[in-house]
């Protein structure tokens, strides 16, 4: 599959959003596992619809697919950072990393 365009799939909302990352990323139609996952995610806004496409394609099968998302790599670190400090507690000195992190 082709690069696809992040701010096109982006456009959309709740399970419309959904249903258009998997068939961008996976080019299959939305499971009911990941819509109850990925969709708890982004109601409680823990992740940004960005994050969830990184999420998706860098999956076991996103992997095996190898869909090509122009500028998705940055919101994959992005959101491993934050997972991880989401579950370890830091020191202030993190918080340049995270604000460059952020900004990139």
């Amino acid at each position: 599959m082709g690069k696809q365009n992040l701010e096109y799939i982006c456009q959309f909302y709740g399970e419309v959003f959904m249903q258009q990352a998997y068939q961008h990323v996976l080019n299959r139609p939305l499971d009911d596992a990941g819509k109850q996952y990925y969709l708890s995610l982004l109601e409680s806004a823990e992740l940004s619809k960005e994050a969830i496409i990184a999420s998706i394609r860098y999956s076991t099968e996103g992997k095996q697919k190898g869909c090509k998302i122009k500028g998705i790599y940055k919101f994959y670190q992005l959101s491993r950072v934050q997972r991880w400090v989401k579950n370890k507690r830091y020191s202030i000195g993190l918080l340049p990393l995270l604000v460059f992190i952020e900004t990139c």
